[in-house]
């Protein structure tokens, strides 16, 4: 498919808000951003970065991959800021009849960087889908693609960039090491949540022009215009106005993707959460349908956006594999929760219901970091039986600190057995503090070099 032929909410774009006698689904007309305009902004970076090369030696040299520079631009800002569309117009007003690949994971990317084809876009909008897992994308399949003259785009809220490029306290693990070096790869643009002067006497000129829902937008004072554009006023009314039962699942929700969830909350988790969330009165006078209502209240539509959107699984249809809190509520309300207490229930549905491995251990973290060590401690578990290395050692290291050496070093003869270079090492140390020189020595003579 073509950039010109792409459908942009497909790509991402959130649903914009409805007003009368606008068609439904359309999207408002576009208004420019000051990047869009600027020498070193979206629109000159794409087009530098799909420029052919004019040193005739240079084209020899590349022809029989290709003839552009290729290159990564990564649009970074907040939620509902303008992201995806940006990035969107900006490709259809400089390489619109390049071929553009909008890859389902890391391993797809992987696969068309062996042989990929001229003129090609690899879009990748929410890039942290792509992130923070050992099996993601590399800097190295980003250069194969580039080095091809394939043209990288993506983006990435501001939280997350700041997460993925910071460095790893002295003594943990680097486990954003390879985020860090893609990220490095890319040219960044920053969007602001704030429309500039310029920016905000061009949306008054498309309203001017006849488009209700800019209009509309531009009156909102509480929210920034593209994130009145998105729904997002709506949503948090609806999170606000909820009743108990609805509130208490999308609270869950929230609390959920705050302590590290990506993946799909599936409703068992949900219905398993959020009795805590409720006073004794309300769990005393639920209806049999409580939380039926409530997830039908939270997946209801305001203004073309749900608080919670329903996901199918990959390749199906008509079923729903879990919900995703919507972008703009998560980062209002999760701002508005950051030191409400997470109820046991949260805790105990999440250690209960996750499967991803990747979840439990962020899950496991967030709980370790609130002393909660039961529940960090089966969270990790449950990830180091799906073979997260990181998940073993803070397990390990969550043992040990709590005085359970033995327990520690019986988990690390297991890993040890495996090849685990850091059980290996940390065996030793375990060992070694307790002065067991007989186990040191017959970890020597069974070729533990440590």
């Amino acid at each position: 498919m073509q950039v010109m032929h792409a459908d942009p909410r497909r790509l991402g774009v959130h649903a914009a808000i409805e007003v009368p006698d606008e068609t439904a689904g359309e999207l408002p007309l576009y208004v420019d951003r000051d990047t869009d305009l600027e020498p070193c902004g979206v629109r000159a970076l794409i087009r530098q970065a799909a420029k052919e090369y004019r040193n005739h030696h240079r084209r020899l040299a590349l022809a029989k991959q290709s003839s552009t520079r290729g290159g990564f631009v990564l649009l970074i800002g907040g939620s509902s800021v303008g992201k995806t569309r940006t990035a969107i117009e900006a490709l259809r007003a400089v390489i619109p009849n390049w071929w553009l690949l909008r890859p389902n994971d890391a391993h797809h990317v992987r696969r068309v960087a062996e042989n990929p084809p001229r003129h090609l876009v690899v879009w990748l909008d929410e890039l942290q889908n792509f992130l923070g897992r050992p099996d993601g994308l590399t800097a190295a399949t980003a250069r194969a693609l580039m080095d091809n003259g394939a043209v990288l785009v993506g983006t990435l809220w501001s939280v997350r960039y700041q997460a993925y490029t910071a460095l790893p306290s002295s003594g943990q693990p680097d486990v954003c090491g390879n985020d860090r070096e893609l990220l490095r790869l890319a040219e960044k643009v920053h969007l602001d949540k704030d429309f500039t002067r310029s920016e905000q006497e061009r949306a008054h000129e498309v309203a001017e022009a006849g488009d209700q829902r800019v209009a509309t937008a531009l009156k909102s004072k509480d929210y920034g215009l593209t994130q009145v554009m998105a729904a997002g006023p709506n949503l948090v009314a609806a999170w606000r106005n909820a009743d108990p039962y609805a509130g208490a699942v999308l609270n869950a929700a929230i609390d959920a993707t705050r302590l590290g969830v990506q993946s799909p909350l599936n409703a068992e988790l949900l219905r398993a959460a959020a009795p805590g969330y409720c006073d004794p009165s309300h769990r005393a006078t639920a209806p049999s349908n409580w939380f039926e209502a409530a997830l039908a209240y939270a997946t209801a539509r305001h203004n073309g956006a749900a608080a919670l959107t329903p996901l199918a699984p990959p390749d199906t249809m008509g079923q729903i594999s879990g919900y995703r809190v919507a972008e703009y509520l998560q980062q209002h309300a999760g701002h508005e929760r950051r030191d409400a207490t997470v109820p046991d229930t949260c805790w105990q549905a999440l250690t209960d219901h996750l499967t991803d491995p990747h979840d439990q251990t962020r899950v496991g973290a967030a709980a370790d970091e609130r002393l909660l060590f039961p529940y960090a401690e089966s969270l990790y578990r449950k990830a180091a039986r799906d073979n997260s290395s990181y998940a073993a050692r803070q397990l390990v290291e969550l043992l040990a600190g709590r005085g359970r050496e033995e327990e520690a070093i019986e988990f690390l003869h297991h890993h040890v057995d495996d090849g685990d270079p850091y059980a290996a090492r940390r065996l030793v140390e375990l060992l070694a503090d307790q002065g067991r020189e007989e186990d040191l020595r017959a970890l020597a003579e069974a070729g533990n070099s440590y």
